[in-house]
C-alpha cells in the first residue's frame, strides 16, 4: 500500500514537531526565580515552573551553593503549588545578604521522561548596618581592628563613606591578612601605619549612603569609637637588673601592668621553660646558675590585650671561691653534680626514697656525716651516709636490698637520696664536712 504525502502536510508535520521541540527545550530549562523577601535571617524564593513537577523526585535534584567557601548552606523546600517551590535559606549567622546559586538538575516533572534543569544566583538585598568593632576596648596599638557589617559592602562606596581619626588603612578581611583567601567585604580591617597611641580614644564615621554588594544602601549615617590598650610595663623585676650576688637556686621572675597571654625568658647560657600565672612569668631553670658568673636575660612579653614588651638585663651570682660543693636535680632518677667553686667536678646518677615532689627545693647543709657502723658495730660492709639539715639524708643501698634503714643500719629521716656506693664513698673522701646542698 502507498501513502501519498501532499506538501502542505509535510510542511503542517515541520512545523508541529518543531513546535513541540521548542515547548519542550523552553519549558525544560526555564523556571522563574523569585525571592519573596524574608525578615534579616532568612531569604524566601519562590520557584515556578512551566510544567507540573514530581514534588519528591524534583527537590532531589535541588542544590543551594553560598559565596562563602567552606560555610554551609542551610536550607529547606516546600510546594506552595504543583507548579511552585519555595526554597528557604537561613541566613541566621553574619554576614547576611549572601549571594546562593540554586540549581535544579533534570528535575522530575509528572510527565515522564519529561525534566527540567534550570539555575539562578539569588540575594537578599541588605542595608549595610555598622554591627561591632572587634575590640572596641582595648585595641592593639599594632592593630589590627575589625570592623563588621551585617552584610557586605560595596568596596567603592566603603572607601568613598567610611572614614577614622586613627593614622591607619582599611582594608577587606583576606587581603588584610595576607593568606590569598577571597575578600570578606563584611568585615574590614583597620591596620596602622604607625602604631596607635596607648589608651587613646578614636573614631570610625559612616556617613549615609554606605551602598551593599546587593544594591541595599543606608539611609543614616553612624559613629563608633575605640579606645587603643595601654601600655605594658614592668612592675616587679627579680633579680633586680645588675645584682651583684644572686643567690644559685633562685628563678629569675617578671610582674607586668596587666595580665600576660605570652611571655618568654631566656637566661644565656640556661635552659629552662617560662611559666605564666596572671601577671606573672615565672623561669623555672633546668640547671643550677653557677656562681661567680653573669648572666644576660632576655624578656619578651604579650599582655592579654596583645602590647608587647621587649626587655633586657644582666645580673651576676654569689661568688663561692674554690668551695666544693653538691647540686641535686630531683626525679627518678635524679642527677647529682659536684663543684669546686663554677666548676664542674663528678657527676652521678641517685634515686629518690620518697615521691620527688615532696624533697624541698632548698639550699641544705650538711649536720652530719658517718657510717653505718655506729649503729651496727660488726657490719662487715659498712655505709657511709651525710645527713642534711632539712632531715635528708645521702647514702646508698646494700646490693639486693630494698631501701629500708632497718636493713641499712641507718637512723630514720624525712627522706633519702640513693647513690652507688663508690660514688657515696667519693663523695665523702673528696668532698670537705659542713658541705652545702643544693636542691633544685
Amino acid at each position: 500500500m502507498l501513502f501519498k504525502i501532499t506538501y502542505t502536510q509535510l510542511k503542517t508535520f515541520f512545523i508541529a514537531s518543531l513546535t513541540l521541540i521548542t515547548a519542550w527545550l523552553f519549558m525544560g530549562h526555564y523556571a522563574r526565580f523569585a525571592v519573596e523577601g524574608g525578615s534579616e535571617g532568612q531569604v524566601v524564593v519562590n520557584i515556578s515552573f512551566l510544567a507540573p513537577m514530581n514534588r519528591e523526585k524534583a527537590v532531589e535534584r535541588l542544590t543551594v551553593t553560598g559565596e562563602v567557601p567552606g560555610r554551609e548552606v542551610v536550607y529547606s523546600a516546600r510546594w506552595i503549588s504543583r507548579n511552585t517551590v519555595q526554597v528557604t535559606i537561613d541566613e541566621s549567622e553574619y554576614p547576611r545578604g549572601l549571594q546562593y546559586r540554586i540549581a535544579f538538575r533534570k528535575a522530575r516533572a509528572l510527565v515522564p521522561p519529561f525534566t527540567v534543569s534550570a539555575q539562578k544566583e539569588v540575594r537578599l538585598s541588605l542595608s549595610p548596618k555598622l554591627l561591632t568593632l572587634e575590640p572596641s576596648t582595648d585595641v592593639p596599638t599594632a592593630g589590627p581592628l575589625e570592623v563588621v557589617f551585617n552584610t557586605p559592602v560595596d568596596p567603592e562606596s566603603f572607601y568613598g563613606h567610611v572614614s577614622t581619626t586613627a593614622p591607619g588603612d582599611f582594608s577587606p578581611l583576606g587581603e588584610a591578612n595576607g593568606v590569598g583567601s577571597a575578600p570578606d567585604f563584611s568585615r574590614w580591617v583597620l591596620t596602622p601605619r604607625e602604631r596607635f597611641k596607648n589608651s587613646c580614644r578614636y573614631s570610625i564615621a559612616i556617613a549615609p549612603g554606605l551602598k551593599g554588594t546587593g544594591g541595599g544602601v543606608s539611609g543614616e549615617g553612624s559613629e563608633s569609637l575605640f579606645i587603643t590598650a595601654p601600655a605594658l610595663t614592668v612592675t616587679d623585676l627579680y633579680p633586680i637588673p645588675d645584682s651583684p650576688s644572686v643567690w644559685l637556686s633562685r628563678s629569675i621572675s617578671v610582674t607586668a601592668s596587666h595580665p600576660l597571654r605570652e611571655a618568654v625568658i631566656e637566661v644565656e647560657g640556661i635552659k629552662g621553660s617560662t611559666l605564666i600565672k596572671e601577671n606573672t612569668a615565672l623561669f623555672d631553670p633546668d640547671q643550677i646558675l653557677l656562681p661567680n658568673s653573669k648572666y644576660k636575660v632576655r624578656i619578651s612579653l604579650v599582655s592579654s590585650c596583645g602590647e608587647r614588651l621587649h626587655r633586657e638585663f644582666s645580673f651576676s651570682t654569689t661568688n663561692l671561691g674554690s668551695q666544693r660543693w653538691v647540686g641535686v636535680k630531683v626525679g627518678n632518677p635524679c642527677s647529682l653534680e659536684v663543684y669546686e667553686g663554677n666548676k664542674p667536678l663528678k657527676s652521678f646518677s641517685g634515686w629518690l626514697s620518697i615521691a620527688s615532689d615532696r624533697i624541698p627545693r632548698v639550699t641544705m647543709y650538711e649536720t652530719k656525716r658517718g657510717s653505718s657502723r655506729e649503729y651496727l658495730p660488726d657490719d662487715p660492709s659498712p655505709m657511709g651516709y651525710l645527713r642534711l639539715n632539712a632531715d635528708i639524708m645521702l647514702h646508698p643501698m646494700r646490693p639486693g636490698k630494698d631501701h629500708s634503714h632497718e636493713l641499712t643500719g641507718l637512723p630514720p629521716s624525712y627522706g633519702c637520696i640513693l647513690l652507688n656506693s663508690d660514688d657515696m664513698d667519693w663523695i665523702l673522701q673528696n668532698v670537705p664536712e659542713k658541705c652545702m646542698v643544693i636542691v633544685h
